[in-house]
């Protein structure tokens, strides 16, 4: 313990499964008077977390400038203890310290600025209920009998609060849910779905990304092309 820099946390739900809880850790941490470093890097949405792990007990809670918070991606964001935040750009650029190869620019500093003054704005419950709309056209738009089922997800796969189109293959064959999703991969417009952890089977669409309402409809098209394209093989 004497040689210890810090703890870290890594928050998501699938780490946190068997973990302690972060107020848990915090506690230890103090203990032995150690920073408590939470690893958020995708734990937006929800927009609290940027101050919720701190107020959980971490010292600071780390961010990444891309993914829910949609800013560049080579960015990144530290929030906590003044103290600590100080200690890191005493070794970041233009310091000829650790920091200076992993330099940003100004131009993605202020894309990151933007970014977050645009995610504190949002209305994102709004947004959400938006997406799970579209998600349940999708659904409804996609009843294929090479479905077993398909629902709707609240969360992301890392518990971000964002829903996810989840459907299931009848398909037990080992395999089978991997060539779907090439398939869909393969196809014109290409589209990228992810495999489900809890179901073999399973895959799901993450609407996180869309950018307009019509690409629900597109991503129901190809996947009906895909069902289609597969039953007309199993035919042959």
């Amino acid at each position: 313990c004497d040689r210890t820099a810090a703890l870290f946390y890594f928050a998501g739900a699938i780490f946190e499964r068997y973990a302690l809880c972060i107020e848990e850790t915090a506690r230890i941490a103090k203990e032995h008077d150690i920073p408590l470093i939470v690893d958020g890097a995708a734990q937006i949405p929800p927009k609290e977390n940027l101050w919720r792990y701190t107020q959980r007990g971490a010292t600071l809670a780390l961010f990444s400038g891309g993914k829910g918070i949609r800013g560049p991606q080579d960015t990144g964001l530290i929030v906590g203890e003044p103290r600590l935040i100080k200690n890191i750009e005493s070794i970041a650029a233009p310091f000829q310290a650790f920091g200076r190869p992993m330099k940003t620019s100004k131009e993605a500093m202020v894309g990151l600025l933007k970014a977050i003054e645009l995610l504190l704005a949002e209305d994102y419950e709004a947004k959400f209920i938006g997406m799970k709309q579209g998600l349940a056209k999708l659904i409804a738009e996609t009843t294929d009998d090479i479905f077993e089922d398909s629902y709707i997800l609240d969360t992301g796969r890392h518990g971000q609060h964002y829903p996810r189109a989840v459907f299931v293959l009848r398909d037990r064959t080992p395999g089978a849910r991997e060539r779907f999703i090439q398939g869909l991969l393969d196809g014109a417009p290409p589209v990228l779905v992810g495999p489900l952890d809890e179901n073999d089977r399973a895959f799901y669409v993450n609407p996180f990304g869309f950018q307009d309402y019509e690409e629900y409809d597109l991503v129901a098209k190809r996947i009906h092309e895909e069902c289609r394209r597969l039953a007309e093989n199993g035919k042959r």
